[in-house]
């Protein structure tokens, strides 16, 4: 079989399974109904068939294919069979031939209202309600709402229909707010909003504790919690109230003020007055004015006291003096050198007046700062809220001088250089212009590292000396040789040992002498040994570089 003939074959079957209607497009008037019929393919066991509007609210359609108009407009009828093959027919739905005073209606529960027929008619109209227990309808056409929900309304007269859609709506009551706390003496109205509009009945459970009147106004009576009503069209929304006793809050309940000084307490109130009343307990101490202002007198303590309706808050006050202090209480500076005191102030202001008795000697900035200007002594003053504080000024003429300005030296070699400093200050700051030749540590000690040259400086007081260093290259000790390295001695007896060293042109030929055994025989620092006691000890000789060399002595 060719690929053409199956396909062929398979369009046939596929066209055999269609699913049609018994009419692709129609129309009807609205209020009217019409069935369209459904062809199924004999092929299909289940001949069921579902229907869809794509807008109910135009035209709806039944299981059975039965569509009713609704209101004038356009929609499109869906059929669907089992084995999912669709067809469509295009509704047009007219004017109704009855027309009535409106066709959407929005009611509210238990509400009525009256259809009325526009168009003329001769015989009784007979009405109907697509669901009574949403909405129904009396033979003279009012309407009742029974429960939230949407229905039809038809009505027949002479072989004409019309058709209302209705949609009935619970009626709403909300308040501004579901709870309220107050304070007693106090009043809040409150806000209901009715939907639809209607009168508004108000009621508290607690009247004793709080009551309402008819415009929503709340007065809270006494301490306690009650709930308020509103009702309207049936319904009830109701806010829980909490009255409380009255009471006042500070900003602030304890304040440090330094004397002269003030502040302004904020009281609040909350009752059925807003009149703060001040009051101090030790007026000697803080004073307080109408207005919460709290002005210090003297150092001490005292409370403050806001009241209103019954109540009462304090706030402490703690009055302290005012203190000034000094960074230094005396300094010395170098002729053309400065140094800046800093001075703590504690009290109202932080403002520093700063004074020098001998302007010629020493001057202050507004900041503190001292400048020397000839060698002498002088005091510097600051005041401050009344306290003044002093410091003692030393004015000097620095000078610095160095031990040498030029020395030698052999490598890993060391020498200290001596700095005389006079001035503010006696520290010096040494440095090497060449660490890797020579470096010199924090109090003058040179340590010469290799051959070349390097300067030195020292520092102090804004002066400076030099030292020229030569560093001379070392020859180390290669080997030492003694006059001899076995001698015998009687107690009581000496010998001079001596050491050769090797090359004759060493840096360093000094060497160190050194006795195993003390008891038996000991070395002076130049070499003589001493018997003391019979036994054998080893006499040794070192050099700097760790070259060493010995001698067996043996005491009898």
């Amino acid at each position: 079989m060719g690929w053409t003939k199956f396909k062929a074959m398979v369009k046939d079957e596929y066209t055999k399974l269609q699913l049609k209607l018994s009419t692709s497009s129609t129309s009807l008037p609205a209020g009217t109904t019409m069935t369209i019929k459904p062809m199924v393919s004999s092929k299909l066991t289940n001949k069921k068939v579902t229907w869809s509007s794509s807008n109910a609210d135009i035209a709806s359609v039944d299981a059975n294919g039965t569509v009713l108009g609704i209101r004038e407009g356009s929609v499109t009828i869906t059929a669907k069979d089992a084995a999912g093959g669709k067809a469509s027919c295009k509704v047009s739905v007219k004017p109704a031939l009855l027309t009535l005073h409106t066709t959407s209606i929005t009611m509210y529960r238990n509400k009525t209202m009256a259809l009325n027929i526009v168009t003329a008619i001769q015989g009784t109209p007979v009405w109907k309600s697509s669901d009574t227990s949403v909405v129904s309808v009396n033979a003279d056409g009012v309407l009742t709402a029974k429960k939230a929900g949407k229905a039809l309304v038809f009505i027949t007269a002479d072989g004409k229909n019309g058709i209302a859609s209705v949609t009935v709506k619970d009626p709403t009551i909300k308040l501004n707010t579901a709870s309220v706390t107050t304070y007693v003496g106090k009043t809040y109205t409150l806000k209901a909003t009715v939907t639809p509009t209607a009168s508004i009945s108000w009621k508290s459970e607690q009247p004793s504790i709080a009551k309402i009147d008819a415009k929503g106004t709340i007065t809270a009576l006494k301490a306690g919690t009650t709930k308020i009503s509103a009702t309207a069209n049936g319904v009830t929304a109701t806010c829980s109230i909490s009255v409380k006793k009255p009471i006042v809050t500070l900003n602030k309940t304890s304040v440090t003020l330094y004397e002269k000084g003030s502040v302004t307490l904020k009281a609040t109130a909350y009752g059925k007055s807003q009149t703060v009343r001040w009051s101090s307990d030790n007026k000697a101490v803080a004073e307080v004015s109408s207005s919460g202002k709290i002005t210090a007198k003297k150092a001490g303590t005292a409370y403050i006291s806001a009241s209103a309706n019954d109540a009462k808050k304090t706030c402490k006050v703690v009055v302290v003096k005012p203190s000034l202090s000094l960074s230094k209480t005396s300094v010395a500076v170098n002729v053309k050198g400065s140094y800046t005191l800093t001075a703590s102030v504690k009290g109202l202001s932080s403002k520093c007046v700063w004074k020098t008795k001998n302007s010629s000697i020493a001057t202050v900035s507004s900041t503190g700062k001292i400048t020397g200007k000839k060698a002498g002594t002088t005091t510097i003053s600051v005041t401050a809220n009344g306290i003044t504080k002093t410091c003692k000024v030393s004015v000097k003429t620095p000078s610095l001088s160095l031990s040498k300005s030029k020395l030698s030296i052999y490598e890993k070699g060391s020498t200290t250089l001596t700095a005389k400093v006079s001035g503010a200050s006696s520290k010096a700051t040494w440095k090497s212009s060449n660490t890797k030749i020579a470096s010199i540590s924090s109090s003058g000690k040179l340590t010469a590292k290799k051959a070349g040259k390097v300067t030195i400086t020292v520092s102090a007081n804004g002066l400076k000396k030099t030292c020229v260093v030569t560093v001379k290259k070392h020859t180390p000790v290669s080997s030492i040789k003694l006059n001899t390295t076995i001698l015998t001695l009687n107690k009581i007896r000496s010998f001079q040992l001596r050491a050769y060293i090797s090359p004759s042109k060493a840096t360093y030929k000094t060497v160190k002498w050194s006795s195993s055994n003390t008891k038996v025989a000991t070395v002076t620092s130049k070499g003589k040994v001493y018997a003391k006691k019979a036994g054998t000890a080893y006499i040794s000789a070192t050099s700097s570089n760790g070259k060493k060399v010995r001698c067996k002595v043996r005491v009898y």
